[in-house]
């Protein structure tokens, strides 16, 4: 996909990939690997807060990638992409909240990978082409 919009699009999405990813490798494997070696509270809930704190930037731009994302995709297949798009942007929505916690969790990450699934499957659908027959004359032509 060509054009700013698309890009912007993408560096949102590798932000999200970056930042979400910041999280996991700090509360994560950080944590865990404190708590093998027996530290206390105090650094784990320092490492679980920096985490936190890299993981709400990345989750702000999934669904800011989201909205991007579905209508460079209206514009350049039209309107077959809107269920798709809706599954997308409704999860992405749940998912600042709720990404590992009750009560949307799996759905949340389930109605991701389904909104995905259809927007994909749409992107290769032609746009809508303007009916020719209907096409009315410019006011400067001359009949």
């Amino acid at each position: 996909m060509p054009g700013g919009l698309a890009w912007l699009a993408r560096v949102l999405a590798y932000v999200y990939i970056v930042f979400y990813g910041a999280l996991d490798v700090l509360a994560g494997i950080g944590t865990g690997l404190l708590s093998q070696q027996g530290a206390g509270a105090a650094p784990i809930r320092t490492l679980f807060g920096a985490g936190d704190t890299l993981a709400s930037v990345g989750v702000w731009a999934f669904p800011l990638a989201s909205v991007l994302t579905s209508g460079v995709l209206f514009r350049q297949c039209g309107p077959y992409v809107w269920p798709g798009a809706t599954l997308l942007i409704l999860s992405a929505v749940s998912y600042l909240d709720s990404h590992i916690y009750a009560p949307c969790r799996v759905s949340s990450v389930l109605d991701m990978g389904a909104g995905m699934a259809l927007l994909e499957g749409q992107r290769s659908w032609p746009a809508p082409r303007p009916d020719p027959v209907r096409r009315e004359q410019s006011p400067t032509s001359s009949a």
